[in-house]
């Protein structure tokens, strides 16, 4: 899954969250992928589809590929090569479309345990629990252009450059520049 980098626009959805590949252990042969926006938690929002192997498989017995394309304006979710889902349509109260998913997010690979996804464990959890990649890919398209002094890699050069710069060489990230 991705979460942004800087956290231009707000909290926790606000700025956007884009879940690449999820599975709950009570449905080992589903995967979701969805997109978290909107508004700070608790009014944020979430769109999204699954896949689903057939009954007798599920995502623990071999391998799988999954995969995502971002490009401006539309995100599109693969397992094994088949494309499952598109999104094009998505929102933030910090800007207008195309945020929040215009801006850098980093991933994450974790095994979770509890919380309002898939509820608390209790005895028939089985524990200690995995999660085995054989390898991850990260490709950029050859005819994307970065531009010198871009520091915001939204494909222009603007304000905001000079303040992701300084923000970047003087300030936790976290921390609002005071201009």
């Amino acid at each position: 899954w991705m979460l942004p980098t800087d956290w231009i626009y707000g909290g926790w959805a606000a700025s956007g969250e884009i879940d690449i590949v999820e599975l709950r252990g009570q449905e080992p042969g589903t995967v979701l992928g969805t997109l978290h926006y909107g508004a700070s938690w608790p009014r944020n929002v979430f769109s999204g589809d699954s896949f689903t192997l057939p009954p007798t498989d599920d995502f623990s017995q071999e391998f799988h590929d999954f995969a995502m394309e971002w490009e401006p304006g539309v995100v599109r979710w693969y397992v094994d090569g088949q494309h499952y889902q598109t999104q094009t349509e998505w929102f933030t109260d910090g800007a207008g479309y195309p945020a929040p998913f215009d801006r850098r997010f980093h991933m994450i690979l974790n095994v979770a345990v509890g919380g309002s996804f898939v509820g608390n464990p209790n005895d028939t959890t089985v524990f200690p629990q995995r999660m085995g990649v054989d390898h991850v890919r990260v490709f950029t398209r050859s005819d994307t252009t970065l531009l010198p002094g871009d520091f915001d890699l939204d494909s222009s050069i603007d304000i905001h450059d000079p303040l992701t710069l300084l923000r970047r060489l003087f300030l936790p990230s976290d921390t609002p520049l005071p201009c």
